[in-house]
Order: C-alpha cells, then structure tokens, then sequence
C-alpha cells in the first residue's frame, strides 16, 4: 500500500514508518483468538487452557496465533501449510521449550485430509477456504474458527457444520480488526489505543467476543448458518447513524451522483496528485 500512497493520498493500510497503522495481523490474530473463546463459552466449552488446536497455514496470522494460543497454555497445535519454509519458521520462533505442544504436516496445495486432524478447535489461517458437503464431514472438532476468507461450495453448505454439531464462527467476525485498524488510521496511534483495545474486552456491546456470541444464539434459533447471521447483524448496524459523523455517507452518495461522478465529471478527475490525471489524460 505504500507504493499505492506514492501516487494518492486516499489509501490506508500505509506502514508504519509513513505514519500509518502498518500490518494489522496482530490484531486479527487477537480477534481470532477472542472469537475461539467466545465460541467455547457459548458451548460450555471452557477455556482455551487444554485444548488442542489445529491451524491451517502459517504465515502472517498462523504464527501469531501459535504465539498467543501458547499463552492462553493450551494443550497441543498442530500446524500444516504448504510451504516448508514457513513450518520451520514456526518451529525455529518457538524453539525446543515447546516442541512436545507443536507438531507439523507439509500438505499439499489441494489435500483435505488434515481436516480429519482431531482437536477442539480447527483454525483456518490460509489464504482462503472452500467448506462444502465433501470436506465438511471430514472434520472432527467442536469448533472452526480462524482468519480465513471461507467460501461455501453452496448457501447450503454452511448447514452442515450445524448438523454435524460444529460451531463455525464465520471470518467477517474475526477478520474484522484488519478493517478496525485501517479505518482508525487517520486519526493516529497510540501504544495501548481504547479503540482497539475495546473490541477485544467482554463488556463493550459490540466487542468481538459478544458479537460471536450475539451471531451464534442468533443461527441456533432461525436454523440458519453463522455466516447469514452475522451478515443480518451487520445489516442492521448498518442502518444506524453513524456516532460521530450522522448522514455523512448519504451526503457523500449524493453529491456523487450530483456531480456525474459515473461519467468521470467530478472533481476527482482534475486533482493534481491522482496517476491517472498526468499518464492517462481526459
């Protein structure tokens, strides 16, 4: 995003040395961590001390987690990926003290049977995830909860996890920090920021830990996924005025179309920082 900012002052997501909010991985990895616990609670599940988790990929997120889960003590992580590399990264940051709570799979790119993997808590951590009625039923765990961009094979799909007595918390909860922390980025940084730190604590309404609650209750009572029920929360938040700037998003639909923004006639098009304006021409 910094070579982006070169050419527009419109981007977020800038590192951190140009004053931006730089990569939000620990953030998400928190996120995913509050939404496991939110979800082993709403089970009556316990804690994360004890269990064991399984992660898919380990990359930004998935070392992260394997970090912040071994605080939380839990039992065992199992972690595959793909990439060699990045499984003996993992085994070098977490050294020797651990290596009877770690174990390791290379996989292949379209493998699926380290699905089958026993544990409490599967962790989708890669790029992204296909769920169908294939994959799903090789799962044995109680709960699947990670960063991953998770696609169903069909509407239908995401049912299964709840015939199969799975609870399945989907990605727009946990991956939201990355949004949280790109939107706060104009209005800077601090080392312990309220902001964030609020949506990891258990007593703000719309915290990551009641929201996964909020979702689950909410699937469990219309028979529906999680998936469809996080997306109706967010529908209704959605029409809500904004606490700080009330209308500002209706003014701003307005005046696009006002200015014939569709047809390239607004002011965007003559400012004098955007790429398009010296190299592309009317």
């Amino acid at each position: 995003m910094s070579h982006a900012y070169h050419r527009s002052r419109y981007v977020t997501g800038i590192s951190e040395d140009r004053g931006g909010a730089g990569n939000p991985s620990a953030y998400t990895t928190q996120g995913v961590v509050v939404a496991m616990e939110a979800a082993l609670d709403f089970i009556e599940a316990g804690t994360l001390e004890g269990k064991t988790v399984a992660i898919q990929g380990a990359g930004n997120v998935g070392q992260q987690l394997v970090a912040q889960l071994l605080d939380k003590n839990v039992a065992h992580i199992h972690v595959t990926d793909v990439h060699q590399n990045q499984l003996d990264t993992v085994r070098t940051l977490h050294g020797d003290q651990v290596r009877s709570r770690m174990t390791y799979e290379k996989v292949t790119e379209y493998e699926q049977q380290f699905l089958s993997y026993p544990c409490d808590v599967f962790a989708p951590c890669a790029t992204r995830m296909t769920f169908d009625c294939e994959n799903i039923p090789l799962l044995r765990t109680r709960v699947v909860c990670g960063s991953t961009s998770v696609h169903f094979g069909t509407p239908q799909d995401g049912l299964l996890f709840a015939d199969m007595n799975i609870t399945h918390v989907c990605d727009s909860i946990t991956n939201r920090m990355a949004l949280v922390n790109f939107t706060n980025e104009p209005f800077g940084r601090l080392p312990e920021d309220p902001i964030i730190d609020r949506h990891f604590d258990r007593d703000w309404e719309h915290s990551i830990f009641k929201v996964t609650k909020r979702a689950l209750q909410r699937a469990l009572d219309a028979k529906t996924s999680t998936a469809k029920a996080a997306n109706e929360l967010g529908e209704t938040l959605s029409c809500e005025p904004h606490p700080l700037l009330p209308g500002r998003g209706r003014q701003l639909l307005d005046a696009l179309v006002a200015s014939e923004w569709r047809n390239g006639q607004d002011f965007w098009q003559k400012g004098d920082n955007l790429y398009w304006s010296h190299n592309m021409g009317d």
